[in-house]
């Protein structure tokens, strides 16, 4: 129902800046155009995930568009959303407690690491997301011990 109500008063009160204020009037009271919502659609595919290079206490991952190999963009409207553990070597993909994340808009991630961290494993597994927050399928997991 609110929906609806929304609706119209958009239909009423947008058609007074079309047809009363100037460019000018509309500069003066911040009147913008209004956002039209995209249309952005998540991706059906999991995103490829690398390991890429190591050092003492840092290393680095890439991901990679498993539809478009070739390519290190995302699909369009999406990033990449990635989930850590840190924790004991060896555990079961189904029992690893993933719980840190980040969104990251570009193909490769650096990780730092402490001196307190060093000789445990890192588990990484990622997804496409969209603004509004909807995923894709999860990416292989991949794991590695920190040096």
């Amino acid at each position: 129902m609110i929906v609806l109500i929304y609706a119209d008063i958009d239909a009423v009160f947008g058609a007074i800046n079309e047809s009363i204020l100037t460019a000018e009037d509309k500069a003066a009271f911040l009147i913008h155009e209004k956002k039209v919502r995209g249309n952005a659609v998540v991706s059906e595919i999991a995103p490829g995930l690398t390991f890429d290079t190591i050092g003492h206490l840092w290393a680095n991952i890439q991901f990679a568009n498993t539809a478009t190999p070739n390519s290190k963009s995302a699909p369009e409207n999406n990033f990449i959303y990635y989930e850590t553990y840190l924790g004991l070597p060896e555990i079961k993909e189904s029992e690893i407690p993933f719980a840190n994340s980040n969104v990251i808009g570009g193909h490769q991630h650096h990780f730092v690491f402490t001196a307190a961290e060093e000789e445990k494993t890192m588990y990484v597994r990622c997804y496409y997301q969209i603004a509004n927050g909807n995923r894709s399928p999860s990416s292989a997991v991949i794991s590695f011990s920190i040096i």
